[in-house]
C-alpha cells in the first residue's frame, strides 16, 4: 500500500473522531440541561398553596373539553391525580370545576346552557333564561343540587344531560328533528322496548292520551349500528298499546347524538342498548342539513322512478294500438 492510502486513512480517522467527540460533548450538554431542569422542579413543592392551585389551573381541563373533540378523558380526571396524593387532592377543588363549566357554557351554550336552565327549571322562553349570566347560572345549579359541589354539578351535566342510555330502535331512514313521524312496533323485542320506556306513565297515555313524563329512546337510522355512528333520540308523544304487546306511536325526534356503546341486554329477546353522547349545535345543524337533503334525494328519486314507469306503460300502449292498427290493415 502507498503512503498516500494510509495519509488518506490517518485523516478519515481523525474527522470521525472530532465529529463523534462533538456529538457526545452535544449530549452531554443536553443531559446536563435536562437534569439541570429536573432538579429545578423540587422547588414547586416550597410554593405556596395558592401558587400552586394558581399553576396547576392553566393544565386543569375537565372531560370533553380537550381535543380531539369531546374527548371523555381529562388531566382533572385521568393525569393530575396520578402525579401524588396532593395533586389528586388539588384536583378535587371547587373553582377548577367550577371555572370549566362556566368554560362549556360558553364554548357550547347550546347544551350546557340548557342543561343548567333544566337543573334551575328554568323555561328557555323566560326572561330569566335570557339575563342569567354564567357564573350565576353555576351558582344556582349548584344550589339547587342540594350540595355545593361543583365537580357533582358537572358530573350530573354529563350523564342526565349531555350523555343518553336507553334500548334502541334500529330501523333506516330519514329522521329530522322537530318532524314527527308514526311507526307500527310488532317485533317481540320493540314489544319490550315500548313496555320498559311506557312503564310509569298512566294507562291513558298507553291509550293514546296525554303523555305526561318523557317517554325517550334511540332510533339508529344509520348504519352500522356500533361506536361513532349517528343516531336520534326520539320522544313518545302518542301511544297506543295493544293487549299483545303491539304499539302504534307518534315520535318527534329531539336531539342528534353520537353513539358510544352498545350491547344487548340480557334476556330482552335481542334489543339493543346504546350510550350515546349529544351533538353541539353547529353539528346538529349539518345533520338537520343533510336530513333534508336526503329527504329531497328520496323524493325525487321516486318521482323519477313514477315518470319511467308512466313512459314505459305509455309506449307498450301506443304498441298495443300500434298492433291493433295493422291488424285492421291486414284484415281490409
Amino acid at each position: 500500500m502507498t503512503i498516500s492510502f494510509w495519509f488518506r486513512k490517518f485523516l478519515i480517522d481523525r474527522k470521525y473522531k472530532k465529529s463523534r467527540r462533538r456529538t457526545m460533548a452535544k449530549a452531554k450538554d443536553t443531559s446536563s440541561a435536562q437534569n439541570s431542569s429536573t432538579a429545578s422542579f423540587h422547588l414547586f413543592t416550597d410554593l405556596h398553596e395558592d401558587l400552586k392551585l394558581a399553576i396547576l389551573s392553566f393544565v386543569a381541563d375537565a372531560p370533553f373539553e380537550s381535543m380531539p373533540e369531546n374527548y371523555p378523558k381529562s388531566s382533572l380526571t385521568h393525569t393530575l391525580p396520578l402525579v401524588s396524593k396532593q395533586f389528586r387532592v388539588f384536583c378535587e377543588e371547587q373553582s377548577y370545576w367550577k371555572a370549566a363549566i362556566e368554560r362549556q357554557f360558553q364554548k357550547e351554550p347550546f347544551l350546557w346552557k340548557r342543561a343548567l336552565h333544566k337543573i334551575c327549571d328554568i323555561a328557555p322562553a323566560s326572561k330569566e333564561a335570557g339575563t342569567a349570566t354564567a357564573p350565576d347560572l353555576v351558582e344556582q345549579a349548584a344550589q339547587a343540587l342540594q350540595k355545593a359541589s361543583f365537580k357533582a354539578l358537572y358530573k350530573k351535566i354529563v350523564t342526565d344531560h349531555i350523555r343518553f342510555k336507553g334500548p334502541v330502535f334500529f330501523m333506516g331512514g330519514q329522521v329530522q328533528l322537530g318532524e314527527p313521524y308514526a311507526l307500527h312496533f310488532f317485533e317481540p323485542r320493540y314489544r319490550v322496548l315500548i313496555t320498559e320506556v311506557m312503564r310509569g306513565q298512566p294507562e291513558s297515555a298507553k291509550n293514546g292520551g296525554r303523555i305526561p313524563h318523557p317517554a325517550l329512546f334511540v332510533h339508529a337510522n344509520r348504519a352500522p349500528l356500533a361506536p361513532t355512528t349517528p343516531a336520534t333520540i326520539v320522544e313518545i308523544v302518542q301511544c297506543q298499546v295493544y293487549p299483545d304487546g303491539r304499539a302504534d306511536v307518534l315520535l318527534l325526534p329531539t336531539a342528534y347524538v353520537w353513539i358510544e356503546k352498545v350491547w344487548v341486554r340480557p334476556n330482552s329477546g335481542h334489543l339493543y342498548y346504546a350510550q350515546c353522547l349529544r351533538m353541539g349545535q353547529s353539528v346538529t345543524h349539518s345533520m338537520n342539513q343533510l336530513s333534508r337533503q336526503e329527504t329531497l334525494t328520496n323524493v325525487m328519486d321516486m318521482l323519477a322512478g313514477r315518470l319511467d314507469n308512466t313512459d314505459a306503460e305509455d309506449d307498450t300502449e301506443h304498441a298495443r294500438q300500434d298492433d291493433d292498427t295493422s291488424s285492421d290493415e291486414d284484415s281490409g
